[in-house]
């Protein structure tokens, strides 16, 4: 692996601001990241931790509306075991128990399993078949996006430079 720099920010607005300078790369859990990097298929200047951001980063909780607000630090994990998510939407955790192994479960984030764009992955499907739509957050604002909408091809997304996934609505 190639050196880089490893900037651990500890709010969402300094890590966006970090992420828009460019030459950066956002790490949550890591766990496609690490091994695109391990086979020198990405060799980053700097990796931008997300593991220190607010804790409502990662929060799980019903919407008034009777829908379901997921962190993008959330964990796969924390996803398959939310009581939230059993009772509102049960055909995500029934999706959780097939989904990787639980050692990436326990780092795996649904921010990352979105943007990674990893046609293979079984919670975009899931999450397109119920609707969702995720909301983004940059240097530029935020906007939201039909979770349909958010590929464009194999492992390409439609998120712009320096554009990272804040969190989805089901």
């Amino acid at each position: 692996m190639s050196p880089f720099e490893l900037a651990e920010p500890s709010s969402l607005s300094e890590a966006v601001a970090l992420l828009g300078q460019g030459g950066g790369r956002a790490i949550a859990g890591g766990t496609a990241l690490m091994l695109m990097m391990k086979a020198g298929v990405y060799q980053p200047e700097r990796l931008v931790s997300l593991r220190r951001v607010e804790a409502r980063c990662s929060e799980i909780s019903a919407t008034p509306d009777g829908g379901l607000r997921i962190g993008a630090m959330a964990t796969l994990r924390a996803l398959e075991h939310s009581p939230v998510v059993q009772r509102t939407a049960p055909v995500i955790t029934q999706t959780m128990k097939t989904l990787a192994n639980v050692r990436v479960r326990n780092v795996a984030t649904v921010g990352g399993a979105l943007a990674h764009g990893d046609p293979h992955m079984d919670l975009p499907p899931v999450l397109t078949a119920l609707g969702a739509q995720v909301k983004t957050v940059s240097a530029q604002g935020e906007r939201t996006l039909p979770v349909s909408e958010l590929y464009t091809g194999y492992y390409e997304t439609a998120l712009a430079d320096g554009e990272r996934i804040g969190r989805a609505h089901v």
